[in-house]
């Protein structure tokens, strides 16, 4: 008799511990996501442009013709062909309206680049200057000595980049989008 009650309780535990095991692994599964979901520099999108913006009600201007933007993006580099993107590997791009303007007096702007290697701590590199190609009401368009576009949509915030080779990508500005994103490649 006490073989019989035995046995049933040591499957008992044996499958209770086994359950216990598999949520237990299922919830560092998603803890690793969790961490790779949270980015390594603050991603911000408040760059405002003259002309457009308004603020306590009144249109911003600037004293200076040549003046387009003011603020910064900051953003994750998401390529469009999300099969080549690097999963062990982050990008991110500053750009950085600056209060300096080049010899026809319109405005320069700053590009930072930060990378983010599993192993090493995040590095940002040297600033270079982009220039603004065109400015219409709708977009501005920056470029890099490298020949590097970025074209920056200045109702939504949105950036749309073109690497000299002509590969393109976009900058993800916020928290929630870079979250979103991160799950859907690593899984």
């Amino acid at each position: 008799m006490k073989k019989r009650f035995v046995f049933p309780v040591i499957t008992a535990l044996v499958i209770s511990n086994l359950g216990f095991f598999l949520a237990w692994k299922s919830e560092q599964s998603n803890r690793l996501y969790y961490d790779y979901a949270i980015p390594h520099v603050d991603l911000t999108s408040a760059m405002g442009f003259y002309g457009i913006d308004t603020q306590n009600g009144e249109l911003v201007t600037s004293r200076n013709k040549g003046a387009v933007a003011f603020g910064k993006l900051t953003g994750f580099v998401r390529f469009s062909d999300v099969t080549s993107q690097p999963r062990d590997a982050r990008q991110y791009y500053t750009i950085e309206a600056t209060d300096t303007y080049d010899d026809s007096g319109v405005q320069i702007f700053t590009l930072v680049t930060t990378l983010k290697l599993n192993a090493i701590a995040p590095r940002s590199f040297d600033e270079e200057a982009l220039t603004v190609i065109s400015n219409t009401d709708q977009f501005v368009s920056l470029q890099n000595k490298a020949g590097d576009s970025f074209r920056i949509n200045k109702r939504t915030r949105e950036v749309a980049i073109t690497d000299a080779g002509g590969d393109a990508a976009s900058l993800i500005t916020t928290q929630s989008d870079y979250k979103d994103f991160i799950f859907r490649l690593l899984k």
